[in-house]
């Protein structure tokens, strides 16, 4: 079978480097002596198709191949909205700075230094700086524990380990220390650049250029740029969104409520099963305000498939891969019970 994961334990004192060269060096006989039952192109790729070993301390999953485009897509998102608070928070920094000019020009008067005034306004940066990565950390801990309940179901239920590593806790101090010099030091430094004797004439007269605050300007250019991005990439979602949900499937997802059952842990014998199976189907039918029961091996559009090796009787002989058919074990009245509308032909009932 094409979907068969290899487990295997390397030796004492063997790297994964050394086992996939060796492998490398096996592989085209492997691949001789495992040669299915395929067509010639099928056969060739088949062939050159190598092998990947990898660590399996973290088990096999396909959660990183299904939902890798879509995490990359918010963590840019998540960026995006990070650069637009930085600006508002810089931009509230230079306001700040500004109103706080005659305080600064008095310590400066009194002999503090441009550089210490400058320290200052920077550890006031980096302190708040710091308290939202501690508070976003504490909400990201919460968050991701919620996307995984969401993704979980009763019959696959993910499971992941979310405690956060160093990792995720250095690029967090990266991020909370990058931001602060990047959005704090421009208040920083012009808050410190005017002359004491200057503030001082400003405050006297009202400071008739207070509603002026260098810089901001661009800071908003920047934030009305960033949020028109976001709005425009969460309308497309939105619009994306709103064409999926009014796709039509095939039937009618109204009125349909649909029940797992596990007979395996009943104490029904195997051979009794098809029997437990019918009964319940009835029995549900029988139920007032039920119109239809009936029950099937495979959901719609559930996401699992089934599919069989069928040999038509008369038929020309085809290769494996072309004679494997996708199917369903259904009871009478499955399609009306979906209401599937029969373009053709009838319903499956007793006689099938």
């Amino acid at each position: 079978t094409w979907w068969l994961s290899v487990i295997g334990r390397l030796k004492s004192g063997q790297s994964i480097e050394a086992a996939a060269a060796a492998l490398a060096g096996a592989l085209p006989q492997i691949r001789e002596a495992t040669m299915p039952d395929y067509r010639p192109e099928d056969r060739a790729r088949y062939l050159s198709e190598g092998f990947t070993l990898m660590p399996a301390a973290t088990g096999a999953s396909t959660l990183r191949t299904r939902y890798r485009p879509s995490l990359i897509a918010l963590t840019v998102v998540v960026a995006l909205v990070l650069l637009v608070a930085c600006a508002n928070v810089a931009n509230l920094l230079l306001a700040r700075a500004t109103a706080r000019r005659h305080e600064l020009s008095v310590r400066q008067a009194l002999g503090a230094s441009r550089s210490r005034l400058a320290g200052q306004l920077l550890a006031e940066s980096v302190l708040l700086s710091g308290a939202g990565a501690v508070l976003g950390l504490a909400f990201a801990q919460w968050g991701s524990r919620l996307l995984v309940r969401q993704l979980s179901t009763q019959t696959n239920t993910v499971f992941l380990d979310l405690g956060p590593d160093w990792r995720v806790l250095g690029f967090t101090a990266l991020v909370a220390v990058g931001t602060a010099l990047l959005f704090g030091t421009a208040p920083a430094l012009r808050a410190t650049r005017v002359e004491p004797i200057e503030a001082i004439k400003d405050q006297g007269r009202g400071s008739a250029r207070e509603g002026r605050i260098g810089g901001a300007g661009g800071l908003v250019v920047v934030q009305v740029a960033l949020s028109l991005s976001l709005v425009v990439a969460a309308g497309l979602f939105l619009r994306t969104f709103a064409t999926l949900t009014g796709s039509e499937l095939g039937f009618d997802r109204d009125r349909v409520l649909v029940v797992s059952m596990n007979a395996q842990r009943s104490r029904v014998p195997p051979e009794g099963r098809h029997a437990l199976y019918e009964r319940l189907r009835q029995a549900a039918g029988a139920v007032p305000g039920v119109a239809r029961a009936a029950a099937s091996v495979l959901t719609p559009v559930s996401g699992t498939s089934w599919n069989e090796d069928v040999k038509v009787r008369g038929a020309p002989e085809l290769p494996e891969r072309d004679r494997l058919v996708y199917m369903n074990l259904v009871t009478p009245d499955w399609f009306a019970t979906y209401g599937t509308t029969i373009l053709a032909g009838r319903d499956f009932d007793e006689r099938d």
